[in-house]
């Protein structure tokens, strides 16, 4: 008989990796799975590795002279987090999948455990413990989550219509040397070939947040904001001042927050404020911002209001006049050059 297929080795060892995994789980009583719900508890969790695994396994071999007794890792940066965004994955099935009754420790500890319940799963492969043929033919890929790439790009993702969104990450792979082969709007995960041999997870997910974050910037995709328009008081509406103040309000919450501050006139009896979280911890703060900038313009507005108007001196001459003069010099001048 011939060597397995691809597929087949791939899914004996997110197999291993499921079994693995969930029956540590189980034996330290991290959670209890529902009755008769075991064989499709171990089904979600291979569901959720496969996608995966192409992303990891590329780095296995290269940390495999490296890698130490370490529990938690490979000795390898890209290793490390290719098997951690592959574990976060897991993490998530868990946290949603109905096949368990409970949960009976924090994340973090759920995600340590299989972590090194993974990890001991991939030593074994990595020094050939295991009956699993890899494809020397197969072309391993690059799987990147757009929610595991922060704040901004996970909301601007959300938002961009997919068309511009594949062009974008169209953009990213080639940036990265490679190239996407899928995007799955459901689960916002792009699919990216192996590409040259320079090409790394880091860079492209760097990549794909570069092309992301530019569209923000460039006003192509709005962020969710906070926004609201007030009335401006008659006696400000004057003022020239009135645009610096809003511009010195606006610089000062982007200093004190990971946040970006809009405040411009709307004509000439409104003013818009409107605060952008940049993080998942402003975005749950986002109101409290948003009441310091409103505070932040009042100051700088009531300053403003304070300041003495600037006056022109008494012995400056009026325009017209120093129109007039300019006028008479021109005409001597002529005079002069027709004698």
């Amino acid at each position: 008989m011939g060597a397995p297929s691809t597929n087949h080795a791939i899914t004996t060892l997110e197999r291993l990796i499921a079994e693995n995994v969930l029956g540590t789980l189980v034996a330290r009583q991290h959670l209890r799975v529902a009755s008769g719900s075991t064989d499709s508890l171990r089904a979600e969790l291979e569901t959720a590795v496969v996608p995966l695994l192409s992303s990891v396994t590329p780095y296995l071999m290269a940390a495999h002279a490296t890698v130490g007794d370490c529990q938690d890792g490979f000795n390898d940066r890209n290793a490390d987090e290719a098997v951690a965004v592959m574990i976060d994955t897991v993490g998530e099935r868990l946290a949603h999948s109905n096949h368990i009754d409970d949960i009976f420790v924090d994340d973090a500890t759920l995600r340590r455990d299989s972590l090194r319940a993974a990890r001991h799963v991939l030593l074994r492969y990595m020094r050939g413990e295991l009956e699993i043929e890899a494809d020397v033919n197969a072309i391993p890929s690059f799987v990147i989550a757009l929610e595991a790439l922060g704040y901004v790009v996970a909301a601007a993702a959300a938002r961009l219509p997919e068309p511009r969104l594949t062009r974008a990450l169209m953009h990213a792979g080639k940036k990265a040397g490679t190239h996407l082969e899928h995007y799955d709007a459901a689960t916002r995960r792009a699919t990216f070939g192996a590409g040259n041999p320079t090409t790394s997870l880091l860079s492209l997910e760097d990549a794909v947040t570069a092309q992301i974050v530019s569209r923000v910037e460039s006003g192509e995709v709005a962020l969710p904001c906070v926004e609201q328009v007030f009335e401006l008081p008659a006696a400000r509406r004057g003022r020239g001042v009135v645009a610096a103040a809003l511009r010195e309000a606006a610089a000062v919450l982007e200093r004190r927050s990971p946040c970006r501050a809009t405040c411009e006139k709307v004509g000439t009896k409104r003013i818009r404020l409107a605060v952008t979280p940049l993080t998942d911890e402003a975005a749950q703060h986002v109101d409290a911002y948003f009441e310091e900038l409103v505070a932040l313009v009042e100051a700088a507005l009531d300053a403003a209001e304070a300041a003495p108007v600037s006056s022109v001196p008494e012995s400056a001459p009026a325009i017209s006049e120093t129109r007039r003069r300019r006028a008479n010099t021109s005409k001597a001048l002529a005079n002069r050059r027709a004698k």
